[in-house]
């Protein structure tokens, strides 16, 4: 109700600011896989990034801007539906979910509103959507620009994209480069970032062109020019991560002097430190338009007339990338991350196919088996526990875990309950594994989003309150645990047995009830109870079990099949059963051949010798 009230304010008032004033066009400019720390008007001495810099000086550039998914698909369906994906089932990577068609996209609004939409090569929304979403398609036209004023024009760069590094060919001098604490300090890392600066300056190379294009096609004194990236590094541990290295972004607003009225600061050339989440980018694009905002979007309107108060925290969510499953939420304020890791179990360092084509990543995973790595490098490949807490002023790569420092419980206990605030609020779907939503959505006869949206099919605050008990890993809770595995919803007796998994030996008073689990008709929670009496010694009442589970027919089983490799060792007994399904398509299949090989698809890269470093291009004064 107090959102309808707004936008009906807004929207009287936005049509009076219509009737004075034009409305700005908008050049948003993205680009991919690059972190605000690989920039020079971030602070990187070792960047070559002119035309960014030169755009910081006559703009304002953001420092606590952060997105909420660490991998492009699901940062740009929450961009392109102006909601946070976990609400609608489209932040697991390239699953592109069906929404309702009563959901309205920001390129629609901003066509009701009489502007011309374009969007420049990429779109990746990874919701199923109408093709004619923008006006102008996906091509660039200067001159069809001057004559359809005003426009909206994103431009995508993917020069900085992670599909860059999979050579150890480059330019920057590797003389200078640090590694952060927790890479290992070789030759290949080395080389590797410094492919990484490479990509880094044709990024900025290609923004300085678009730029200066804007500025001959005589636009660019009534255009608000926007530059962020989708999201953090390209560089292991960035990408995918809820760490400030997968979520820290940079955000450079360049605002023509004709519309000072809508400045973020006092005047060009300042840095702003307000809190500023990627979800908040479609509400204010919306605002600073004068198109009318839609009921259900989610963020804060951070620049123009209508800024509203700055917000307190930034949610960030991490699905399934690519073949692996992962669940990760986190919360934060300028100082302060906490993260919360529904797989405790789970390495940091899930291999992955695509990611492990990056030399530095398979040298890095050499160097642990090897033994090679100290303590902080070495976390990477090790089970991270529940929860985390990083103070990211002292520590911005968050290497120091003070989730147990008594001084700071306080803010602990603040992050928890803001966090499951934020999960509440939106109905985040964080606590139904994948593959169970599909089938239940689908049994329904629904949307991902609108069977979230039923407290019948998804009693939040009891699934919050359940998982919570299983990630706390308390023995005295294991009979709770145990009562919950007859739940009549299925992602209740998931998480009941997820928790019993989680206490180990532990949870052997219980194992009647865990053998009782091994006939669940939901597969995740079968194949959660099976290893759990797997890890009670039962081996071959686990294994039985399993092979059956594998053998059911099923729309995906990719939940069952990384249940299946994190038990490492302990999977081969499995693998002729994983070898014999049939008809797996996209990650079933991607998992399936993991699991039989043992690693990717991807040859190791050989280090080659630097060549001589390019001296730094002049900034393009295109603005």
């Amino acid at each position: 109700m107090k959102r309808l009230i707004f936008s009906l304010l807004f929207l009287l008032s936005a049509v009076s600011w219509a009737e004075q004033k034009p409305q700005p066009n908008i050049l948003w400019l993205t680009s991919e896989d690059n972190s605000a720390d690989y920039l020079g008007c971030y602070g990187n001495s070792h960047a070559r990034t002119p035309h960014l810099d030169a755009l910081a000086k006559r703009g304002f550039r953001y420092t606590q801007c952060y997105s909420n998914g660490a991998v492009c698909s699901a940062t740009r369906s929450s961009w392109i539906m102006g909601m946070i994906s976990t609400a609608t089932g489209a932040h697991h990577h390239r699953s592109a979910v069906t929404i309702p068609e009563s959901l309205v996209m920001y390129p629609q609004a901003l066509a009701k509103a009489g502007y011309y939409t374009v969007n420049g090569y990429k779109c990746d929304y990874n919701v199923q959507y109408d093709q004619g979403l923008w006006e102008g398609g996906s091509k660039l036209d200067w001159q069809t620009l001057q004559k359809k004023q005003p426009f909206f024009q994103v431009i995508n760069f993917n020069e900085s994209h992670e599909q860059r590094l999979m050579t150890l060919e480059h330019k920057h001098s590797t003389e200078d480069i640090q590694t952060t604490p927790y890479f290992p300090t070789t030759d290949i890392s080395k080389q590797n970032i410094a492919v990484y600066y490479d990509a880094i300056t044709k990024m900025d190379t290609k923004i300085g062109e678009a730029l200066a294009q804007l500025k001959q096609a005589g636009l660019a004194e009534n255009t608000i020019v926007i530059y962020c990236s989708d999201h953090g590094g390209a560089l292991p541990r960035g990408k995918r991560f809820l760490y400030n290295s997968g979520i820290h972004c940079p955000l450079i607003v360049y605002v023509p002097e004709a519309l000072k009225h809508l400045y973020p600061a006092e005047a060009p050339g300042t840095t702003v430190d307000r809190l500023v989440s990627f979800i908040d980018m479609p509400i204010t694009w919306l605002s600073l338009t004068g198109a009318e905002i839609p009921e259900n979007y989610h963020g804060t309107i951070f620049l123009g007339e209508h800024t509203q108060p700055e917000p307190k925290y930034h949610y960030a969510f991490r699905g399934r990338n690519g073949e692996r499953v992962e669940n990760v939420r986190a919360i934060r304020d300028t100082q302060y991350l906490l993260i919360k890791n529904y797989f405790p179990y789970v390495p940091r360092g899930q291999r992955q196919d695509y990611q492990w084509g990056i030399p530095m990543q398979q040298d890095w995973e050499n160097e642990f088996h090897l033994g090679k790595l100290n303590t902080t490098q070495a976390r990477y490949f090790q089970p991270r526990g529940s929860y985390e807490l990083y103070d990211t002023t002292a520590d911005p790569h968050c290497i120091e875990n003070r989730i147990n420092d008594p001084e700071l419980q306080t803010k602990v206990q603040e992050l928890k309950a803001a966090l499951l605030q934020q999960q509440a609020d939106i109905r985040d779907c964080a606590l139904i594994p994948e593959s169970m939503l599909i089938r239940l959505s689908e049994a329904a006869g629904v949307t991902q989003y609108e069977f979230l949206q039923s407290e019948a099919n998804y009693p939040i605050q009891s699934l919050q309150a359940l998982s919570d008990i299983a990630l706390s890993n308390d023995p005295k809770q294991a009979a709770t645990l145990a009562s919950a595995l007859t739940h009549k919803h299925p992602a209740m007796r998931y998480w009941a047995a997820q928790g019993l998994m989680n206490l180990g030996m532990a949870a052997k008073p219980q194992l009647p009830a865990l053998t009782a689990a091994l006939q669940d008709k939901d597969d995740t929670v079968a194949i959660s109870a099976a290893i759990s009496v797997l890890r009670l010694g039962e081996k071959q009442q686990a294994y039985q079990a399993m092979r059956q589970i594998l053998k059911r027919p099923a729309s995906t089983k990719i939940d069952v099949l990384n249940q299946i490799a994190w038990l490492e060792n302990l999977n081969r007994p499995l693998l002729a059963e994983v070898a014999a399904l049939e008809n797996l398509e996209g990650t079933d299949y991607q998992m399936q051949q993991f699991l039989l090989t043992g690693k990717g698809t991807r040859k190791p890269a050989k280090p080659k010798k630097a060549k001589k470093a390019n001296k730094p291009k002049k900034a393009n004064k295109s603005l």
